[in-house]
């Protein structure tokens, strides 16, 4: 018979399906796999409604919306699920709860005269339970409203959380009561990663982050789809301090949402930010050659402690110049011209404070290139993706023997690679991707080429080059190989 130790390896990688034959097999296999089997809870207390219509009397009233509960046959199955998974024997095996709202119906429970308290009676079960699972550590919902009482209940549990919220909301039919009601209770969830997707009101972020433990929270990520104005009456009626967030990442469709409030709020609601991400989803797809000016972004801040930017927006970029403590910046998108970033560049002093220095650049010519790296003097780390286009391949070998000259001779690390780039939606030929034979003679013998890195850059600790097939590896206690 296998340890016990091993077991539970070879479980941890099992799919549901296969746990549940493994269960069969023996009581001692039954208790090892419980946990695993068991980890993981996955509950529908709502429908959506297929014809909203028949309950909204009136589209502007906030008492009204398409969650309703499911039909009888899956309320009774829901209260099953629910009994056998609170059971001592089951319940501190949850480690996972994730709460979505069910499919379409048309053969929902009809609304009687308070709808708004009908619709949560499933919701408001499990969370009166929620406490029992003991060693929960991640809650992910979507598409749910939440009612006072529920996050009364999540405020108890022992945390630390893991919280992923999508397309939510906050109960409202009470108007300015609701909230006067959290603001009552105090309540303080034990978040320490927040995850917030989908949301049709930007008040509900800052009510969010309101009723996050602010001693617990350190990470939240926002995948935005609203304007971050930070207007809204609820930012200032109850706005917050989150003083141990050391991670911010927003997700937005373009830099346009942010606007010179919203960034002011966020910065005093976050104080304590080391490390900031800023994906723009236009920048997948669209070339940047004339970034939007936010001037703001270089003028106003106040994260003293800022420590790491990453970004696919030239736009954001700009933050480098209000934080000067920066040392850390990936700038890295498909198709990010580098004259673009050089003329961004010019724009500002040189960035000694910089170490780590990730690109992705489309392209280029060797003055661009030495002229990028010229604004980072005291570079320790970097890493660097250049895409390539196929009849520019031949280019390769001319580049590394040049590479020496433009790196910064405090480098300790070094990562050059040479990719294909390929247009969104398809796949370049197979004969496109192969590094040109004739070519292969004029590559930079890997001797050669370390002697001339490490007398450029002589506290040099790592080198790896690659281009297609051919690479170069160098670690300093290891030697050298191709």
């Amino acid at each position: 018979m296998l340890p016990n130790e091993l077991l539970n390896e070879i479980l941890e990688e099992l799919s549901p399906s296969e746990l549940k034959n493994i269960v069969l097999a023996s009581r001692h296999l039954w208790l090892l796999a419980r946990p695993f089997l068991f980890s993981k809870l996955c509950m529908e207390p709502y429908a959506y409604d297929e014809d909203i219509s028949n309950h909204m009397d009136d589209p502007d009233d906030d008492v009204c919306h398409p969650l309703v509960l499911p039909s009888a046959d899956r309320i009774a199955a829901f209260v099953a699920k629910l009994g056998f998974f609170l059971s001592p024997a089951i319940a501190p095996h949850v480690r996972v709860l994730h709460i979505i709202a069910g499919e379409q119906t048309s053969n929902c429970v009809e609304f009687d005269e308070d709808p708004g308290t009908n619709v949560h009676e499933l919701c408001d079960l499990l969370f009166s339970a929620v406490d029992r699972f003991v060693n929960l550590r991640k809650f992910v919902a979507h598409g749910i409203m939440f009612t006072v009482p529920a996050l009364a209940r999540l405020a108890r549990l022992r945390g630390p959380l893991e919280l992923k919220l999508s397309a939510f909301s906050f109960y409202s039919a009470l108007g300015d009561a609701w909230v006067d009601s959290v603001r009552a209770l105090d309540l303080h969830i034990p978040v320490s990663a927040l995850h917030i997707g989908d949301l049709e009101e930007e008040a509900h972020l800052w009510l969010t982050l309101y009723v996050c433990d602010p001693e617990v929270l350190q990470k939240v990520h926002w995948r935005v789809n609203t304007p971050i104005t930070g207007l809204d009456a609820l930012v200032h009626m109850y706005s917050t301090v989150l003083p141990h967030v050391h991670s911010l990442e927003l997700q937005v469709p373009s830099m346009t949402v942010l606007s010179r409030t919203g960034w002011s709020n966020l910065q005093q609601t976050l104080p304590g930010l080391q490390v900031l991400g800023i994906r723009s989803l236009e920048e997948y797809y669209h070339n940047e050659d004339e970034p939007l000016e936010l001037e703001f972004l270089a003028t106003q801040t106040a994260l003293a402690y800022l420590r790491e930017l990453d970004t696919n927006s030239l736009s954001s970029a700009d933050i480098l110049c209000a934080a000067p403590t920066i040392d850390t910046l990936r700038l890295e998108r498909r198709y990010l011209p580098p004259d673009g970033v050089l003329s961004r560049l010019k724009n500002m002093s040189a960035h000694g404070t910089i170490t780590t220095l990730a690109l992705e650049l489309c392209d280029g010519d060797h003055p661009t290139w030495a002229g990028i790296l010229a604004h980072f003097p005291h570079l320790q780390t970097l890493e660097w993706t250049v895409s390539l286009q196929g009849a520019r391949w031949q280019e390769v070998p001319v580049f590394l023997s040049e590479l020496p000259a433009i790196l910064p001779p405090s480098l300790k690390r070094l990562t050059v690679s040479y990719s294909q780039p390929c247009l969104y939606g398809s796949e370049p030929e197979e004969e496109e991707m192969a590094f040109p034979e004739d070519n292969q003679a004029s590559l930079p013998e890997a001797s050669e080429l370390r002697t001339r890195l490490l007398e450029r850059c002589p506290g040099l600790e790592s080198i790896s080059l690659q281009a297609q097939s051919w690479r170069v590896e160098w670690r300093q206690l290891t030697g050298i190989f191709r």
